[in-house]
């Protein structure tokens, strides 16, 4: 994958299970199935499939940067490795 995608990033992984992401890079669905339709015996892939990111995923993303950031906002490091409120 990285021979033809300049990062790929690992979602979910247990056991055997992954699920990663690609950018597009100006490269269609297509060619993503024929790339892994190609390398699957050889990868040990016995199942799998491909779409694209919906507007669920998306929104949940930035609701989940959202919140991740008021947490980093409402708690500061304490000398010693400790967490207070601000």
């Amino acid at each position: 994958m990285l021979q033809h995608f300049t990062e790929v990033e690992v979602l979910e992984h247990y056991n055997t299970y992954f699920k990663l992401r690609v950018q597009r890079e100006g490269k269609s669905i297509g060619f993503l199935f024929g790339l892994i339709e190609s390398s699957k015996t050889e990868a040990g892939v016995t199942e799998y499939s491909v779409s694209q990111t919906t507007l669920e995923q998306i929104f949940q993303y930035f609701a989940n940067e959202d919140v991740e950031e008021k947490v980093n906002t409402a708690f500061k490091r304490q000398e010693g490795g400790g967490m207070v409120k601000k």
